[in-house]
């Protein structure tokens, strides 16, 4: 939990562990984040939707600097929200569960640790972490994404709240990656954007999403020069790339790349079977171009390894999402939990029969 903590000088939020004839604190404190996130143009080249098929045509600015790393990882987190926005929280955490798994294996193959793509993610994730290649906050985010997207799929699990959680999750995750693998590892995309609220939200969730677009709002200067930066930043990286590439190869790249988005937003595309089969063997392809380069420059991979530690020290996420955090390490460790009803105010107190944690 040490690693959630925010700096000094910001509210506090004090938890109360009752045990059978014993008391423990523990204390996590919360720093407003510093600046707002830009929102990229849509670079996405199309020459029409096909039938049957959803194309999205922003790209969310919370997930938009992934592009150079691979488009799959902006289309899913874009989804994620357009999911949320129309109200199903399901489709939102089976997305982001999608997000994790691209997300994870990419991290794994950057470090040399992606053994068989078609590992299990659970396996990769632990594996990173026994391995010392990531630390304890990022294992523990990339474990929130999986759980949530494995109780949507399996148990049609359905949170709002829930889903909004698992939303600043997965930008946090996106955020961490970026700093630890991009061109700009002191990357500062500033808070979380909320999506569009989804119809007939109830009262509490209106009001977390409030919060959240107050806060941006008090941000718009630094939105603007953060946008600045990252536009400078992504001309530069399009240069770097026009060098590498011919006009018939961007223009390949710009196909396959629409293609991906078109793929990832299809319901039931079974006249796309064939391509996505196509495309994960690039995938994997990609991956295992990753690995190889890894296993073949050891210096450089605990060069990564040390950056994804540092990376993974300025993870910061709000007070609710480090709750929510919290609550989810508490039951995994046989405590009831309840931010919300299980407080004093409410009238809970130590159990001798029950490991109880009561807020205060």
């Amino acid at each position: 939990m040490g690693s959630l903590r925010k700096r000094a000088g910001a509210d506090s939020h004090r938890l109360r562990l009752a045990t059978a004839g014993a008391a423990t604190f523990c204390r996590t404190s919360f720093a407003a984040p510093l600046a707002i996130r830009c929102i990229l143009p849509d670079r996405t080249a199309r020459a029409g939707p096909r039938p049957g098929v959803i194309v999205i045509n922003q790209p969310s600015p919370n997930f938009a600097f992934l592009a150079h790393h691979d488009p799959r990882l902006v289309a899913l987190g874009t989804q994620a929200e357009e999911q949320f926005a129309n109200g199903d929280a399901n489709a939102t955490m089976f997305k982001l569960r999608l997000f994790c798994e691209f997300l994870a294996k990419r991290t794994a193959a950057r470090l040399g640790q992606l053994l068989d793509p078609r590992e299990d993610l659970r396996r990769i994730i632990d594996t990173l972490f026994e391995r010392g290649c990531i630390g304890a906050t990022p294992k523990l985010l990339f474990h929130q994404l999986r759980r949530a997207g494995n109780e949507a799929v399996h148990e049609g699990a359905d949170s709002r709240s829930e889903a909004l959680h698992q939303l600043k999750v997965a930008h946090e995750l996106a955020v961490w990656f970026q700093r630890s693998f991009g061109n700009d590892r002191k990357f500062d995309p500033g808070p979380f954007i909320p999506p569009s609220e989804p119809k007939k939200a109830d009262a509490a969730l209106h009001e977390e999403l409030a919060k959240l677009r107050v806060h941006v709002a008090k941000h718009t200067e630094e939105a603007e020069a953060a946008a600045r930066a990252i536009e400078e930043m992504r001309q530069a990286a399009e240069a770097e790339q026009a060098k590498r590439l011919s006009a018939e190869e961007r223009a390949e790249k710009a196909r396959e790349d629409a293609a991906i988005w078109e793929e990832l937003a299809a319901e039931q595309g079974k006249e796309l079977a064939a391509e996505k089969q196509k495309r994960d063997a690039k995938l994997e392809a990609e991956l295992a171009a990753l690995q190889a380069q890894a296993l073949a420059a050891p210096a450089q991979v605990q060069l990564e390894v040390k950056q994804a530690e540092k990376a993974a020290k300025a993870i910061e996420l709000d007070e609710a999402a480090t709750r929510k955090l919290i609550d989810a390490q508490l039951r995994e460790a046989g405590w009831a939990v309840d931010s919300k009803e299980l407080t004093f105010e409410r009238g809970a107190r130590p159990s001798k029969t029950k490991n109880l944690a009561i807020a205060e």
